[in-house]
């Protein structure tokens, strides 16, 4: 599917004018990645953010120097990543990496802040879907976090914690074949 198709046939686009779906188009470049590409590490500065056109993201924060990272999300179609360094200017919070093949979009930050500031149609379409998309990222963590501070110990909260990365992972693996 190429990326005009995708904006068009996408729920999150679908209120767009065809005159705007062009003027996206033009912004972003598309291009496919393998599995296991980092698009940026947790602790870099930012430079472009990312619209997912087909394929899964994986999402990971480091739990410690030598403790290895926790999956907090899977990105899919539709979704977009990078947003909160191109809109602070401070560096990732996360890594985000190819859990497979991915076929995605990007916009270079200099064009995300010409658009995120745009009083045009097209420009206040995207703040919209960006106020949803960073909603839905924080309030699963926020869930997660509510449930973990109300566990009865460390143990039970580690457990939550566990669980949840083991939920994520699972999913995951339904969905792709297992990397080599």
């Amino acid at each position: 599917m190429n990326f005009k198709t995708f904006l068009e046939t996408a729920p999150e686009f679908s209120s767009l004018s065809a005159r705007d779906i062009d003027d996206f188009e033009h912004i972003m470049r598309v291009n496919t990645y393998p599995d296991g590409h980092e698009f940026f590490k947790e602790g870099t500065g930012g430079h472009d953010v990312y619209l997912i056109i087909d394929g899964e993201v994986s999402v990971t924060h480091k739990k410690g120097i030598e403790r290895g990272s926790f999956e907090i999300g899977l990105l899919k179609a539709g979704e977009m990543f990078g947003l909160l360094s191109a809109i602070t200017d401070l560096k990732h919070e996360a890594t985000c990496y190819a859990a497979g093949p991915v076929v995605a979009a990007s916009m270079p930050n200099q064009a995300f802040k010409l658009l995120f500031g745009s009083n045009s149609a097209l420009g206040l379409h995207f703040q919209s879907y960006i106020t949803s998309q960073l909603a839905r990222d924080y309030s699963s963590l926020i869930n997660l976090l509510r449930t973990a501070l109300s566990a009865k110990n460390d143990e039970e909260s580690r457990i939550i914690f566990s669980s949840y990365n083991d939920n994520i992972s699972k999913n995951a693996t339904k969905q792709r074949p297992p990397v080599h």
